[in-house]
């Protein structure tokens, strides 16, 4: 089994501090919420979770603070940290491919600081360039160090030479080799974890469809591992095996010789390598190199990564005779084969998101779009949340466009039932925790369930379930309130209520003046809900409509109009209910002097004592008069 190298810090605090210094985990898992956050939504800085992440890197034991960046995450003091976010990773990863070795955090970042750093991730951005970006955007708090700069070589911040895994196909790889162990420790060890890093970063800077180049980088490798002495090739053969379930990695063990292989076994004593067995095993079931196999199917008409798109897509689909998915009996293989679950779910994420790309990249994303979105809706379906996060994180991806992720979670709302809907609006009436399952299908849900909500709320008959959706709808309207906006045109009076009701709790102030229209609606039920709306928005029209309807048809909505006027601000609001006394329709006088009793200013006050103490016997007199005593004691109450 690998060795673990994981760190843990469980003295220190975490999330649940709110004062004291956080822990290296929670630091590396705030800045993995807060790009996911960044790739979610387009302005990220009004988001709770942004915001409790910056305060949460703003509460590091010391300044400076210090990560290094690898395939597999960051690490502190050599050791991989145990972060629970897909968010974390990708950044490390990243930021891995793109030369950097660590990152100083010098101050706490700000907000500005954070978007700048993320800016730098998205697949515009070439090698050795983060530097001098993030410094042009005058970020200052967050240092990144290339791998000369963190072992204390003399490379300046802007010097722009290529890097090692960029030039390793022309470098001579005895050159290469003696580059590496002059850089820092000669110990076996220390060789062989730089040496597999800058192998996996390599391939993450060769294009896919680049099959020439990569085999081309592989045998580079391979060459420059038989210049070093047997002890650190034994060390780097025994991490790759351990790293085995990287595919580049067992390809670069499948240039070995079955003498090689021996010879270097033979290192570990008369046991051998604990990992050999299983990488012999799985190559026997190959039955060859993946690349040789790869080159004779591949179809010379089409994009490769087309051909890799059509293969996954066709396994995806495929069902087995008890209707039972391969892809989850091949997962099911994965994780039985793997230290945990939480590496089964990152192959799936890792899967996917290789996927997505590829079929962004040849123009196929419609065709895919289908497969993601049942893949998607059957996990929901299932109750299977962790999983639905994990392929929900790889169409939010940075190299995703807009337009594609348009294209899937359109694919989603025509792929999720009402099994699937009820599992969304369950986490979107209670949203989990940070990191917990369901956690990305909450914060993407708006993306996609917004009219999919509005129609199961029309057709539910239930009263407590209908008050879990209407719920799961606000939620769904505060980060994408304008999808409601056509329902505000519906001929169900229902459906435009509830409409009503999620954006009055939407915090969108550009709704007030679509709320407008319902509040003349013609069922009085939404006008009432569309008076409470425009009440919650600040809508500054609002005393103006409230006061228009005193003299409304029903009396349930004139009572409201009144009540909300109660608290409302601004001038001339007493002046008008004073006149709308005087009103010759007797309902509207009524209930303007019953508002006047919502009233706490002194012109109020004064005018209801007034109506009050009137000799009146009979008539209109005489019902303002009681309508004032009664508002009078209702105030005094």
């Amino acid at each position: 089994m690998p060795h673990d190298r994981t760190r843990h810090d469980a003295a220190a605090p975490g999330w649940g501090a709110t004062g004291g210094p956080a822990s290296t985990e929670a630091l590396v898992d705030a800045l993995g919420m807060a790009f996911a956050t960044f790739t979610l939504y387009d302005d990220p800085t009004g988001e709770t979770a942004f915001a409790r992440a910056v305060e949460t890197l703003g509460r590091a034991h010391t300044y400076p603070w210090r990560i290094e960046t690898g395939v597999d995450g960051f690490l502190a003091q050599g050791e991989l940290v145990a972060a629970r976010r897909e968010g974390s990773l990708r950044v490390a990863r990243r930021l891995f491919s793109l030369g950097i070795a660590a990152v100083d955090v010098v101050a706490p970042p700000s907000p500005g600081d954070l978007l700048a750093l993320f800016d730098l991730l998205g697949p515009e951005t070439g090698e050795d360039e983060a530097r001098k970006l993030l410094a042009a955007r005058g970020v200052t708090s967050v240092r990144l160090l290339d791998r000369a700069m963190l072992l204390g070589g003399e490379t300046p911040p802007d010097d722009d030479t290529a890097t090692r895994a960029a030039a390793i196909g022309t470098d001579h790889p005895a050159a290469f080799v003696l580059a590496m162990l002059s850089d820092g420790s000669a110990e076996p060890a220390d060789v062989a974890l730089q040496f597999v890093e800058e192998y996996e970063r390599a391939h993450l800077l060769v294009d896919l469809d680049d099959t020439w180049g990569m085999e081309e980088l592989i045998h580079a490798f391979v060459e420059g591992f038989s210049y070093l002495p047997e002890a650190h090739r034994a060390a780097i053969f025994s991490l790759l095996l351990q790293r085995g379930h990287r595919p580049e990695n067992t390809a670069f063990l499948d240039q070995l010789s079955g003498l090689e292989i021996a010879e270097l076994d033979r290192m570990f004593g008369s046991d051998g390598h604990p990992l050999l067995a299983e990488y012999l095993r799985v190559a026997g079931e190959e039955g060859g190199r993946p690349t040789d196999r790869l080159a004779r199917d591949t179809d010379r008409s089409r994009p490769l990564g087309a051909q890799i798109v059509d293969q996954v897509a066709t396994v995806l689909q495929a069902t087995d005779r008890s209707g039972r998915g391969a892809t989850e009996e091949a997962l099911a293989r994965i994780a039985a084969s793997l230290p945990d679950g939480g590496d089964a779910h990152r192959s799936v994420a890792n899967l996917l998101r290789g996927m997505l790309k590829l079929s962004a990249a040849d123009g196929e994303m419609a065709g895919i779009s289908e497969v993601w979105a049942s893949r998607v809706a059957g996990a929901l379906e299932a109750g299977d949340l962790g999983t639905a996060d994990d392929w929900m994180t790889a169409a939010l991806e940075p190299g995703v466009s807009p337009a594609d992720r348009r294209t899937l979670m359109g694919a989603l709302r025509a792929a999720v039932g009402r099994p699937s809907l009820a599992a969304v609006a369950t986490v979107l009436a209670e949203p989990p925790g940070d990191g917990a399952p369901g956690a990305v299908v909450a914060r993407a849900a708006p993306l996609f369930a917004v009219d999919l909500l509005v129609e199961e709320l029309a057709a539910e008959d239930r009263k407590s379930r209908r008050k879990g959706l209407l719920r799961a709808l606000q939620v769904a309207a505060r980060h994408q309130p304008a999808a409601l906006l056509p329902h505000l045109a519906d001929e169900r009076w229902h459906v435009v209520r509830n409409a009503v009701v999620a954006l009055g709790t939407s915090r969108w102030a550009e709704a007030a003046a679509a709320l407008h229209p319902p509040a003349r609606h013609g069922d009085h039920r939404v006008r009432i809900e569309a008076l409470r709306a425009l009440r919650r928005l600040d809508d500054p029209d609002a005393a103006r409509l409230l006061v228009d309807r005193l003299a409304d048809a029903h009396p349930a909505v004139r009572a409201e109009a009144g009540r909300l006027l109660g608290s409302l601000g601004g001038p001339g609001i007493d002046r008008s209910l004073i006149d709308a006394t005087r009103s010759p329709d007797l309902d509207t006088a009524l209930a303007a002097t019953a508002a006047l009793g919502w009233r706490s200013t002194g012109e109020a006050r004064t005018a209801l004592a007034a109506l009050a103490g009137r000799r009146a016997w009979f008539g209109r007199a005489r019902a303002l008069r009681r309508a004032a005593r009664t508002a009078q004691e209702a105030h005094r109450e």
